[in-house]
């Protein structure tokens, strides 16, 4: 059995119905939003408007991707960084003593499909004047009490991709008229949103026949390097790479068109349904496996399982082995960031494993993925000795 770390597209999915989705959900509907063809796009755009309001400087909480880092300091405006802490939560005191009168934005993530404390966000924003920027890339559809995120903010930003099956997609939605951008975006290229339509295909050729896809992958890096000797190489979405010469790429009409035959309930749903999956089977493991977000909120819709283990890297090569795809895409430090500033953050880069939770994965992959991961533990960490998880107290 082959594992995905990606939500893949099964070819009959052209043929399904049309659900309307870009008219139906939030943030579709909102009346000011901008396509790019990745978020970190609109990101610069957005980083350029602060920087001709005179808003020079941001700030931004030192756990990220680093994507977001780049794209806003090629934008023109300065970082400065605050700690997280436990489960993936603003330290507030950290912050407070940072803002200064040249820090009049503030930047905040939502991490995993779970939302930050958003009364003592707002609090703040009230009381120092700031603009408050949501990068809810990583939490499409999840809200905090009845409110989605990313109504929050004077700007907020979400990448597609993340959660649809498309080749494709970030957006920026402007709740601030004050803040509005005008970008001047164009079509991306047909080769970068066929060769990521490829990918998906493939992902669902390993999930349907076992690793298929792997073969098929080999053969697509072949015609992927005959394309760069043409200068026809695709520009990635899933990398770490920012390139100011396609920041005005707009979102393909084929994304579009993936996200409006998408059943967005579908994807709220299972997604929850695994994440909890993973907290019941890792709960009655006596193994202590360490889980960032430990309990699955009204109201969160996670985007993986983050768990944090020992001899991470040696792990995920493991997991790679056995046919299971984990992810570890916020290990690297940018050398923007002060990297012994913030020990927990550091903490996060070395040990957070993410295991897929996507719409495409089925319980009987997750359970799969546990028993491995319990075994390859044991044997990498032979000093970890089986207790009883205080993690997971609540179930019993």
């Amino acid at each position: 059995m082959y594992v995905s770390s990606w939500h893949h597209l099964p070819p009959y999915f052209f043929f399904s119905k049309n659900q309307k989705t870009l008219l139906r959900y939030y943030p579709f509907t909102h009346p000011r939003k901008h396509y790019f063809y990745y978020a970190r796009g609109g990101i610069y755009h957005v980083a350029k408007k602060l920087n001709q309001l005179g808003l020079k400087r941001v700030l931004f909480p030192a756990y990220h991707h680093g994507n977001e880092v780049k794209a806003m300091l090629a934008g023109g405006v300065g970082l400065t960084y605050y700690n997280i802490i436990d489960n993936g939560q603003i330290d507030f005191d950290d912050l407070e003593r940072r803002i200064t009168a040249d820090t009049r934005v503030l930047y905040i993530i939502h991490y995993n499909g779970f939302a930050q404390n958003m009364e003592r966000v707002m609090e703040l924003v009230s009381t120092y004047n700031l603009y408050l920027i949501e990068d809810v890339a990583l939490s499409m559809f999840s809200k905090y009490g009845d409110k989605y995120l990313g109504e929050f903010g004077d700007i907020s930003i979400f990448c597609l991709y993340k959660t649809f099956a498309i080749p494709n997609g970030g957006l920026i939605v402007v709740n601030n008229p004050e803040l509005d951008i005008t970008p001047q975006t164009r079509p991306p290229d047909r080769v970068s949103t066929i060769s990521r339509l490829v990918g998906l295909f493939i992902y669902w050729m390993d999930n349907r026949f076992d690793g298929l896809g792997q073969k098929v992958q080999r053969v697509k890096t072949t015609v992927g390097e005959m394309f760069a000797k043409m200068n026809l190489e695709p520009t990635a979405v899933m990398d770490s790479v920012f390139d100011e010469s396609k920041v005005n790429w707009g979102i393909s009409r084929l994304s579009k068109f993936l996200i409006n035959h998408s059943k967005v309930d579908d994807i709220i749903a299972l997604r929850r349904r695994n994440y909890q999956y993973y907290l019941d089977r890792l709960a009655a493991d006596p193994m202590t496996i360490d889980v960032l977000f430990p309990e699955l909120n009204e109201g969160a819709v996670p985007f993986v399982m983050l768990a944090m283990v020992k001899n991470r890297d040696k792990i995920f090569e493991r997991l790679l082995e056995k046919g299971i795809e984990a992810s570890r895409f916020w290990r690297v430090w940018h050398p923007d960031v002060p990297k012994h500033e913030f020990p927990y953050v550091d903490r996060l880069r070395e040990e957070v494993l993410e295991l897929p939770v996507h719409q495409s994965v089925t319980l009987k992959q997750i359970d799969m993925v546990v028993e491995h991961l319990r075994t390859i533990i044991q044997e990498v960490n032979p000093g970890i000795k089986a207790r009883k998880s205080t993690v997971f107290s609540r179930f019993g």
